[in-house]
């Protein structure tokens, strides 16, 4: 079974009163282009539900990374470049949306071999 390289999506990091986000972001993930794992990075400005996804050129869901509530803050979680089943996707483009609140953010990933 492979191995899970994921970054606690409901660890608030370093967020003080004056650091707290103004508002929605969803960050470019970095590396971009990246083999095996790439960081993704977002801020919530209030609490809500949040739902972090991956999907492929075709609009197919791949994986859902987040879905759950969060508070005020920002987070970061990681990909390791496999489906819902733990199968390693092939090399290619794929997208990340971001659904928080009425928040609908989406990302280009590049993932290479």
């Amino acid at each position: 079974m492979p191995v899970h390289l994921r970054v606690d999506p409901t660890a608030v990091i370093d967020n003080t009163a004056d650091q707290l986000p103004k508002q929605y972001a969803l960050f470019q993930n970095y590396p971009n282009p990246f083999n095996p794992t790439t960081v993704i990075e977002y801020e919530l400005p209030r609490p809500g539900h949040v739902r972090l996804a991956i999907y492929d050129v075709l609009g197919r869901h791949i994986r859902t990374l987040v879905d759950t509530q969060q508070p005020v803050g920002h987070f970061r979680t990681a990909w390791d470049g496999t489906d819902e089943y733990n199968m390693k996707m092939a090399a290619g483009v794929y997208f990340c949306r971001l659904e928080a609140g009425d928040f609908v953010k989406v990302i280009k990933l590049a993932l290479v071999k």
